[in-house]
């Protein structure tokens, strides 16, 4: 199946241009799902996506290996000789729905990264940031949609994960690669337009902040997803996954912006103690010190 391409503007910030975002435009791939009928009464774990956004290599992690301290790993999975991962054998999800065009979403967000904190792509006290700390940063985001809606359909109460990775040694920095966990409660419907929105298909605030940094996108999955953003202990768990906890300030209330939830959202950089992922399409992993992690709320629209 054949990719379209189209380019995105840089995009302008109130301290300037968003550190990870680079210094020209930049291809964006939009999803394409492939039409394979779906067998009746069962629903899809992953969605398998086509075209070069689905397309992955068997690199591993850059060169320079890992940097920094503590113990950092960052490795892809192991693929079958048809470039699937060996985890990734569930059946496909048709997606032969449109796009959203009118949509909102609004609630919690918390993350956290490999750097070390304050992560030195966020904004603080009105500074702009920059590259990160080991010149390769991964991570997940969460987001706990409090209120929301896709076109008619009802996103309230469901919770989405995005497990990423990028180097930034060179300049401009690499492309994300990602996987994306939808609540498991979510419907096919649900699910592919939480898919939409958080990769930025379906345009809005997300496109207009992160969306353009994502590349390649190695699976959508439904997952048990647990977040804990309003107690002293954060915590993202995508059941047979990614776990990342965090608990401690490292930065005053509301004194750090960072691009993806907004800057219009300032929130706190928080002393991050648990990061890894043991997802074949995206393996990453810290140990033996502290991390960065963040929170706050977002708000989100087309």
């Amino acid at each position: 199946m054949a990719a379209r391409i189209r380019t995105v503007s840089a995009v302008s910030f109130p301290w300037g241009r968003h550190p990870l975002l680079p210094s020209h435009p930049m291809p964006f791939w939009p999803l394409e799902y492939p039409a394979f009928p779906k067998r009746p009464g069962r629903r899809s774990d992953t969605i398998r996506l086509s075209g070069p956004m689905a397309r992955g290599d068997d690199r591993g992690v850059a060169p320079g290996g890992n940097r920094g301290g503590g113990e950092l790993r960052a490795r892809r999975g192991t693929r079958t000789p048809s470039g699937r991962s060996t985890r990734d054998e569930a059946p496909v999800v048709t997606a032969d729905r449109l796009t959203p065009t009118l949509w909102r979403v609004r609630g919690s967000y918390f993350e956290g990264c490999n750097c070390e904190a304050i992560c030195p792509c966020r904004a603080v006290g009105g500074r702009p940031g920059g590259p990160s700390s080991f010149e390769e940063c991964f991570g997940a985001l969460s987001w706990h949609i409090h209120e929301g809606h896709a076109d008619a359909l009802d996103l309230a109460d469901l919770r989405t994960v995005l497990s990423i990775r990028y180097y930034d040694q060179v300049r401009p920095s690499t492309p994300w690669e990602a996987v994306l966990y939808v609540d498991e409660r979510a419907d096919d419907d649900q699910l592919h337009a939480l898919a939409d929105i958080f990769l930025g298909r379906a345009g809005g605030t997300v496109s207009q902040q992160y969306g353009p940094l994502i590349g390649e996108v190695h699976a959508v999955r439904r997952a048990r997803i647990t977040l804990e953003h309003r107690t002293p202990r954060k915590r993202i768990d995508v059941l047979g996954y990614l776990t990342v906890e965090a608990q401690g300030e490292a930065s005053a209330p509301g004194d750090v912006q960072c691009g993806i939830p907004g800057f219009d959202h300032p929130g706190t950089e928080l002393h991050g103690d648990v990061l890894w992922s043991t997802d074949p399409a995206l393996r990453w992993e810290v140990r033996g010190r502290r991390h960065a992690a963040f929170t706050t709320d977002f708000e989100y629209s087309s």
